[in-house]
């Protein structure tokens, strides 16, 4: 498709110009070029926009999309590249001074290209990594300041700029919209509890009003934005206005609806997780020591609008002639204490108002009707893992009551294989192994946990020195728990070494294909984790093992962490 695609475009660069005689056939092919390159503005966009819409139309994951719209202005570079390397030429040369072009076109033109340049150097990787939100930042002005430019310059190719621009702001408004409608209808309008699990590891709790007649599996469900409803396995792009006005940063969604509330894990890294944990810091301190101030807690402009209000108010109370002395003086007290969801309970917590566009992802087929569902999952890709392993237990379970067996097998073989650097990433989880307990008992599921860190031994001190000498007692540490019920931890199978993806799947793949029942005839394989590589891995060990010999139809999904 993508040697197609090159073989068209090229078709579209010098088709007909043999007829152009009154120019060089190469400025001819040149203009061309830079034609085609802008008519690949709406197709980049549309690629990035974060609703559901392309990704629900075209079946694409969020990691495809933005593969596409790399490689589609790469494209666009290399065209738009050649259009100035051959202008450039020409230009040099005073006997085409008949072409040349003209001020202040060639002004718009050069601030246009320059500006894609740095573009171009922007989305290089040790860039990205260790500058990553100046970078955010510096794209967007710099797309802004191109695309401007390109307009300008350009008067045969004003209309795909501005479509493709108009796309993507009417996405960005309908997301920024259903973001503020979120706030409003939560029952604590947006504030949210900020809780530290370790020193890199922070646990955010949303509140959301939950809409029961929106079905997010439906076909609507699947290209609309959504409003109260969320499914497993989605995410949000989530929003401290307290710390970065403007910035919205990819998270998956760690719960279900029946919840109640949005929990997100955060891992601290550079940028705006980093100031987060440093803000929540900062103001912890100060609740302990009891020198917080409400601006601690909301924007700058608060105040400024909060007085402009009180000055609109009695304009206002004399346009409510229909409600009593009394309704407005208890409206009135109302107004200035401070409601329940804001007054500080635990001073080891933080409440910030958040604000977030989505849900939006998790784009994997059902996993209803496979024989067997393995998931394998690193440190905190379980964010996506769990909840998606959770949802499906609990529909087997609603189909089992209803007796409803049809397009799904009666037995369902279903494991969870869990890598983690250390045991303290199991409690980040305790509001879903709670859950997920329940089926392990039940022998609905197997949790298999592979800690990497070394357990604690010891050793015997009266020894020789022999091995056959010393005792060896193995420790298994608590897991410390904040929430009101406890994961029971005895029911998850711990291993102290490293995930081996090869023999686990091999493992898996090996126990299906040679179980006694002969229903075993499809298996789903889910992989995410914080590690792209591990994603990968998966995926080419899972290739290997659709040419085995009587292996079982293989379905791979790899949900990106960083979606």
């Amino acid at each position: 498709m993508f040697l197609f695609y090159i073989l068209l475009n090229g078709k579209l660069c010098y088709n007909d110009t043999h007829d152009i005689t009154y120019i060089p056939r190469t400025f001819a092919i040149a203009k061309r070029c830079a034609r085609v390159g802008i008519g690949q503005v709406p197709a980049i966009f549309l690629l990035i926009t974060k609703g559901d819409f392309i990704t629900g139309i075209t079946g694409l994951t969020y990691e495809r999309t933005t593969f596409l719209h790399i490689w589609f202005s790469f494209m666009m570079f290399v065209v738009v590249t050649f259009h100035v390397a051959v202008v450039s030429y020409y230009w040099d040369k005073p006997e085409w001074s008949t072409i040349h072009p003209r001020y202040p076109k060639n002004v718009y033109g050069i601030i246009a290209y320059v500006t894609f340049v740095l573009l171009a150097l922007g989305n290089v990787k040790f860039i990205r990594k260790y500058w990553y939100d100046q970078a955010m930042v510096n794209h967007r002005v710099q797309s802004f300041i191109m695309l401007l430019m390109a307009f300008f310059h350009n008067n045969s190719a004003k209309a795909m700029v501005i479509v493709g621009v108009h796309l993507l702001v009417l996405d960005k408004v309908i997301g920024r919209i259903y973001g503020i409608v979120h706030s409003k209808k939560s029952p604590t309008r947006g504030w949210s509890q900020f809780e530290m699990l370790d020193d890199e590891v922070m646990k955010v709790s949303i509140p959301i009003k939950i809409n029961n007649n929106f079905n997010p599996n439906s076909w609507f469900g699947l290209i609309k934005f959504k409003y109260g409803n969320w499914k497993a396995g989605q995410h949000i792009y989530f929003n401290v206005g307290k710390i970065d006005f403007f910035q919205h940063h990819p998270f998956m969604i760690a719960s279900l609806p029946d919840s109640g509330k949005m929990v997100i894990i955060v891992r601290k890294r550079n940028g705006f997780t980093k100031k987060m944990f440093e803000k929540f810091i900062e103001l912890k301190e100060k609740q302990l020591a009891g020198e917080e101030t409400e601006m601690d807690y909301i924007l700058w402009y608060r105040p400024k609008l909060d007085r402009l209000f009180m000055k609109m108010k009695p304009i206002l109370q004399k346009l409510r002639l229909s409600k009593s002395e009394s309704t407005d003086t208890d409206q009135s007290l109302s107004e200035t204490s401070l409601p329940e969801y804001r007054k500080i309970v635990n001073p080891e917590t933080v409440i910030w108002k958040v604000a977030f566009r989505g849900p939006s992802g998790g784009k994997c087929q059902p996993l209803l009707t496979f024989d067997s569902v393995a998931f394998l999952a690193q440190d905190l890709g379980a964010s996506f893992i769990l909840p998606v392993c959770l949802d499906l237990l609990q529909t087997i379970d609603r189909k089992e009551v209803d007796k409803d067996y049809l397009g799904r097998p009666a037995h369902p073989s279903i494991s969870v294989y869990w890598s983690v650097k250390s045991i303290k990433t199991i409690s980040y989880y305790d509001h879903l192994l709670g859950k997920l307990a329940t089926f392990i008992k039940l022998g609905k599921l197997k949790l298999t946990v592979y800690i990497e860190e070394a357990n604690t031994i010891e050793l015997n001190p009266f020894t020789n020195g022999k091995g056959n000498d010393i005792a060896v007692e193995v420790h298994e540490a608590k897991l410390p728990s904040n929430d009101s019920s406890e994961t029971d931890d005895s029911v998850i199978n711990k291993i102290f070494q490293p995930m081996n993806i090869e023999e686990t799947l091999k493992t898996h793949v090996t126990s299906v294909k040679y179980s006694g029942n002969n229903y075993f005839k499809s298996l789903a394989i889910l992989s995410c984790g914080e590690d792209q590589s591990f994603g990968k891995g998966v995926e080419y060990h899972v290739q290997g093992f659709r040419w085995m010999k009587e292996a079982p139809n293989i379905y791979f999904y790899n949900e990106s962490y960083y979606t």
